[in-house]
């Protein structure tokens, strides 16, 4: 009995395939994320910079 992966496999290139799409999807993840963070970060960024001008005759 074969299992999945050793029927995948058994033909290179759509094993390759498979390896390459899963690297591209890994890849495309991490940038996906680091775009967001950056929003983020800018967004957190403004924010502060507008509390700090308006709280700023409490000082």
């Amino acid at each position: 009995m074969q299992r999945g992966y050793d029927v995948l496999f058994s033909n290179p290139l759509l094993g390759g395939l498979i390896v390459f799409a899963s690297l591209l999807l890994l890849t495309a993840l991490c940038a996906w994320g680091s775009m967001y963070f950056k929003r983020l970060v800018a967004v957190d960024r403004a924010s502060k910079a507008e509390y700090r001008k308006k709280n700023s005759h409490k000082n």
